[in-house]
Order: C-alpha cells, then sequence, then structure tokens
C-alpha cells in the first residue's frame, strides 16, 4: 500500500494528507516521511537550502590590518608606503599615515594622524552588528557534517541535487571536500 499512496509524490505534507484520506495503520506519517527521504526523484529536485547566519570578521583596529599575500599587491604596498626624495611616502601624503606591510613597524605610525579612530571603529562596528541581524532574519544553521556521510549538493543555487560523500572537513566553516559516485572530488 505505501507503494500505490507515494506513487507520486507532492511533498511530505500533501502526499501525507492524500494517504490519510483514503487509508490508515499505526506509523502511517513516519512510513510516509521515510519513504520520501530516501525518494531519488524527490531529492534531486528539492528546493535550495536556507542561507546561513553570515559570519562574523573583526573590526580591525587599523585601517588595513590585513595584507593580502600576493606579490603584485605587495610590490605596489611598498613602492607606495617608500618615502619620497624630502617627502613622506605616497600613503602619508595621501591618507596622513603610513601603509601596513609585511615589514614590522610601530602601531603608533599605522593610525591617522587626524579623526576620531575609536568612533570611526565603534561605528563600523555597530554597522557590522546591523548587517549581521537583518542577514540573520532569514538563515539557520545547517547541520555538521562527518567522513562517510552521504549528502546531496548543487553544482549552483537552481540546479539539480547530486548525491555525494563527505571526504573530510575542508579546514573552514561549513565547507567539505566531497567523493561523486563517479570517483569525482569536489570542494
Amino acid at each position: 500500500m505505501l507503494n500505490k499512496t507515494t506513487q507520486r509524490t507532492f511533498g511530505n505534507r500533501k502526499t501525507r494528507k492524500l494517504a490519510r484520506d483514503s487509508i490508515f495503520w499505526p506509523g502511517i506519517n513516519a512510513q510516509i516521511t521515510d519513504f520520501i527521504s530516501k525518494c531519488s526523484v524527490c531529492l534531486e529536485s528539492r528546493r535550495s537550502n536556507t542561507k546561513e547566519p553570515m559570519a562574523e570578521s573583526e573590526t580591525p583596529e587599523l585601517p588595513w590590518m590585513t595584507v593580502g599575500r600576493k606579490s603584485p599587491y605587495i610590490a605596489m604596498l611598498k613602492y607606495r608606503n617608500t618615502p619620497l626624495e624630502n617627502l613622506d611616502s605616497p600613503a602619508q601624503l595621501l591618507m596622513n599615515r603610513r601603509l601596513r606591510t609585511t615589514i614590522p613597524t610601530i602601531k603608533n605610525r599605522l593610525k591617522p594622524k587626524c579623526g576620531n579612530l575609536k568612533n570611526t571603529q565603534r561605528k563600523m562596528k555597530q554597522q557590522k552588528m546591523n548587517q549581521k541581524q537583518y542577514y540573520d532574519k532569514s538563515s539557520k544553521p545547517l547541520p555538521e557534517l562527518l567522513p562517510n556521510d552521504t549528502i546531496r549538493f548543487q553544482h549552483n543555487p537552481k540546479g539539480k541535487w547530486d548525491q555525494g560523500t563527505v571526504v573530510r572537513n575542508n579546514n573552514t566553516p561549513n565547507s567539505y571536500v566531497i567523493e561523486t559516485p563517479e570517483g569525482q572530488i569536489l570542494k
């Protein structure tokens, strides 16, 4: 009877209601829910996950506190931080302070010489908190996955759900290395 009632599924709630309208046995809801949760057609065409809560980042104490590590950017950074003959560096002329580079320097030299830094930092932190609050209104955290968990994933946000197996955590929050049934490894 379960196969007949679930030949065409219209989602969990509607299929249970349709089945209960004509037949009943103890545990019917649980059996239909279990059947639909394993239905490959249903799993491939289900909706995308809701977005996750926003990950918070630290508000930097100083402008440009983190520096890109790619060599063209570092070369440009060094050039802009090098003092001109009889003048300050281009960065100092433009921003009234030195830029952070890979060369260690005293924190006071990185602070702007004008403006209220504490007030700016407070405003930046408040703005980040507001952004996170609005973003998180329509989000939910996803469960942690373990190696060998069978999962469904999407290559693109509106595409179909393919099956895969978790190989390992990818060292960043909610990022995993997975293997497809064909043996393809994806991050």
